[in-house]
């Protein structure tokens, strides 16, 4: 079996060399401020919803691939029935599992990885959606939008 010669024009090259250049961006303007952050990593986290993203991430490292579905701790003193998906924790799960954190501190650390990674994603995938809609001169305004 042969495979089709690939044809790459002018156009394509360009696409892609602004494609990554506006990905790389958008995951170096998202990673510099983890990039600099102070010893005490718990502090740049500590607030209700990282928190209890840590927490639900902690639950699912120590009964992987399963997630809680009810909350104790939500609305006090019955809990709740978790409303929402569990993609980023799974993800920030996986994520842990992979590079071995185990430790909160590393489990924090690996975790802040995550949104700017999704972020950096986020600009070839609105290329791809608008370069359907209309043509990749808008799909690169829209990436190049998303970017920032």
């Amino acid at each position: 079996m042969r495979l089709p010669e690939l044809k790459i024009t002018r156009t394509g090259l360009f696409i892609l060399v602004v494609l990554f250049i506006l990905t790389f961006s958008a995951l170096w303007i998202r990673v510099l401020p983890l990039l600099t952050l102070n010893t005490d990593i718990l502090n740049i986290v500590a607030m209700d919803d990282p928190m209890y993203n840590l927490r639900q991430t902690e639950q699912m490292l120590a009964h992987f691939p399963q997630y809680a579905w009810f909350e104790a701790m939500t609305l006090f003193p019955t809990g709740q029935a978790i409303p929402w998906g569990p993609l980023f924790i799974w993800l920030s799960s996986a994520m842990c599992i992979i590079t071995g954190a185990s430790t909160r501190s590393e489990i924090i650390e690996v975790s802040l990885w995550l949104p700017p990674i999704l972020g950096a994603l986020m600009v070839p995938a609105m290329f791809v959606l608008v370069r359907k809609a209309w043509d990749w001169k808008a799909g690169i305004f829209a990436a190049g939008l998303i970017a920032v």
